[in-house]
C-alpha cells in the first residue's frame, strides 16, 4: 500500500473509531503494540534524549553526564546523523548507549506500512555505517507506536521498542521546571525522556530545550544519587530485568494536547 492508498484509508477509519466507539484514532493505531516503558523490579533508572545529534546542545548533555560519571541512551534521528556523524560516534566514544529514532522524525501513524519499515530500516543502515553496528532500541517519534511497528523492527535487529514513563513538557526552557517534575514522579526502574533539542520548531526553541536539559542534569543525578538510584543505560536495564519490565498496550493521553501519546 502506498502513502497515498493509506491515507485515503486512515481519514474514515478516524472517524469511525471516533464516533462508534469514543476512541481516538492514536490510540487505535497502538492496540496490541507492547511497548516498554519502565522496569517493574529494577532498583536503577534510565535517562534517555531524543532527536540527537545536535551540535549545538548534545556536547553539553555529554559534558553534563560526563561530571558525573552517568551514562544515558540517545535516540539518534538518521537524517542528523549523516549530517553529524562525528557527534554520534562521540555519544558511542563517551560509553552512552545509541537508539533508532527513525531516518526524518516523520509521525509514524500517519505513513504508510512501507514508509513506516523505510524510516525504522534507513536508520539502522545509516547507524551501521557510522558506528559498525545497528542499535537494538527504538523510540517512535512523538511516542506514536503502532500494531505492525514490531515486525519491521525486527527485520532492523531491532529487540525493543522503548517508550518512557518520565517526561516534562518537551518545549519546557527553565531546568528547575524540568528537575522538579522529573524527581516528583520518578521511582526505581523508570525511565526519563529529555530531549536533545526538538524536531520540527525554530532553531531558539530547540536550542532552548536542549540546553535546558542539559542544565537540570546537574539538578537531576545528584539527586538520583542521594536517593540511592543508580542511573544505567536502558539497554542494561533491558538486560538485567528482561522478566519484569512494564509493558504497555496502548499509550496515556498527552497532558497539553489531549491526544493519545505515552508522555507522563
Amino acid at each position: 500500500m502506498n502513502d497515498l492508498a493509506w491515507s485515503a484509508l486512515v481519514r474514515p477509519v478516524r472517524g469511525i473509531a471516533r464516533r462508534a466507539f469514543g476512541i481516538e484514532f492514536d490510540e487505535l493505531m497502538c492496540l496490541g503494540c507492547s511497548v516498554v516503558r519502565r522496569f517493574d523490579a529494577s532498583p536503577h533508572v534510565s535517562i534517555s534524549f531524543d532527536d540527537s545529534p545536535r551540535p549545538d546542545t548534545t556536547f553539553e548533555l555529554l559534558e553534563a553526564l560526563a561530571q558525573y560519571n552517568t551514562k544515558a541512551t540517545f535516540f539518534v534521528i538518521g537524517d542528523h546523523a549523516r549530517r553529524y556523524p562525528d557527534i554520534v560516534r562521540k555519544i558511542q566514544a563517551d560509553g552512552h548507549e545509541i537508539g533508532n529514532h527513525t531516518q526524518h522524525h516523520r509521525d509514524l501513524h500517519r505513513v504508510s506500512p512501507r514508509l513506516l519499515a523505510r524510516e525504522i530500516l534507513q536508520c539502522q543502515r545509516t547507524l551501521q555505517e557510522i558506528l559498525g553496528a545497528r542499535p537494538k532500541l527504538f523510540r517512535a517519534p512523538y511516542g506514536h507506536f503502532r500494531w505492525d511497528m514490531r515486525d519491521r523492527a525486527r527485520l532492523g535487529s531491532i529487540e525493543a521498542l522503548v517508550g518512557w514513563d518520565v517526561a516534562p513538557p518537551y518545549a519546557e526552557s527553565d531546568p528547575e521546571i524540568i528537575a522538579d517534575y522529573v524527581l516528583e514522579r520518578v521511582r526505581p526502574g523508570s525511565i526519563i525522556l529529555l530531549h536533545d533539542g526538538l524536531s520540527g520548531v525554530g532553531g531558539a526553541i530547540s536550542k532552548g530545550a536542549g540546553r535546558a536539559a542539559a542544565a537540570s542534569l546537574h539538578l537531576i543525578i545528584p539527586e538520583l544519587q542521594r536517593r540511592g538510584l543508580m542511573t544505567v543505560p536502558i539497554g542494561q536495564q533491558l538486560a538485567d530485568f528482561a522478566g519484569a519490565p512494564h509493558r504497555s498496550p496502548a499509550p496515556v493521553r498527552h497532558p497539553l494536547f489531549g491526544v493519545a501519546s505515552p508522555y507522563a
